[in-house]
């Protein structure tokens, strides 16, 4: 187990301004056990991998926040490290509607064409196919970043759904005994309307996608960088296609998490109660014959107003009619 990275004070003070949701403590180990499935280190460290990259020394408001995870080389073989053909036939195998598989494939895709035009063929990354390609590498990372951003924003979305139904009149009051069934129904109709459920298919299927971009790209990206033969421009628009893809995973988290906060904490305890309460069930299956026999009663031509209306009836119909708008007068001179 590597020691902790050398961090000056001036260095952990920057990191916790910019970054104040991250605890950082010099005396504990910044990797983990090979054990645990996820770990995320910080930009341009060679913490991720273990090779000898040298660590950048440069913070810049563009730098990503995280790197995906690259199996430690102790914990795991080559083989593991994430490959364009697993992935995509994951994705055929996946439990995902069509619209979705071809999403990933294409952002999958996209991502192996980018990691071409940072490195050449050759594996040279001496070669400047950066300063060559960089008006491609401009184009290929425009284009994934303008699909991410979609993405994420609809994952906002939903969370900024569930965040205000829970604002909402039937999630704040605190309903009597025996108004728990009308309440819950109340909140279930807020639910269905306004969210969808999340996908833990397609979450796991957006995990496998981080580590692509990590090994087709962004591990490449950073050896470049240690070596500079990264501008400025390229370094900033990679490092806000990683920020962009990590905070859409992160988003998800945050969408399932909220989804089963109101499953747990808002719905499950109603639906206890009024399990519990002999009453309120006689009460719903009271509601529920009642609504039954009404709708036998409309698709029934024997049921009260189905007859077809005889001559009498439309006569005495047409008589009120005529009686409820009396004659305008007719003005005198």
């Amino acid at each position: 187990m590597a020691g902790s990275l050398d961090l000056t004070d001036t260095d952990l003070s920057d990191l916790s301004d910019r970054y104040p949701d991250i605890k950082f403590d010099v005396a504990d180990d910044f990797v983990p056990d090979c054990t645990i499935s996820e770990h995320f280190s910080s930009p341009c460290s060679n913490s991720t991998d273990h090779d000898a990259t040298p660590t950048s020394k440069k913070n810049t408001a563009s730098t990503a926040h995280t790197t995906p995870l690259r199996p430690l080389s102790h914990c795991a073989p080559e083989s593991d490290i994430p490959t364009l053909d697993l992935f995509l036939e994951d994705i055929s195998n996946a439990d995902l509607p069509l619209i979705s598989k071809e999403g990933f494939a294409c952002l999958a895709q996209e991502m192996t064409i980018l990691g071409a035009l940072l490195v050449p063929e050759s594996g040279d990354l001496h070669a400047g196919s950066i300063k060559s390609n960089k008006p491609k590498i401009h184009h290929q990372t425009q284009m994934m970043l303008s699909q991410l951003q979609k993405a994420r924003d609809r994952v906002t979305d939903e969370i900024d759904n569930v965040d205000w139904i829970i604002t909402r009149a039937p999630f704040t009051v605190e309903p009597a005994h025996e108004d728990l069934w009308c309440n819950y129904r109340q909140r279930g109709q807020l639910i269905s309307q306004y969210t969808v459920l999340p996908c833990r298919t397609e979450k796991s299927m957006l995990e496998e996608l981080t580590h692509i971009f990590d090994a087709y790209v962004y591990h490449s990206f950073l050896e470049l960088l240690a070596l500079g033969q990264v501008d400025a421009e390229i370094e900033d628009a990679i490092n806000g296609l990683y920020d962009v893809l990590m905070t859409l995973l992160h988003n998800y988290n945050r969408w399932m998490t909220a989804m089963q906060d109101l499953k747990q904490n808002h719905m499950q305890p109603y639906m206890k109660k009024i399990r519990k309460s002999p009453e309120i069930r006689r009460d719903i299956a009271e509601a529920e014959f009642v609504k039954m026999m009404a709708k036998a009663s409309i698709g029934s031509p024997e049921a009260p107003g189905m007859q077809p209306a005889d001559e009498r009836t439309i006569q005495e119909l047409n008589l009120s009619t005529s009686r409820r708008y009396a004659p305008i007068p007719r003005r005198t001179e």
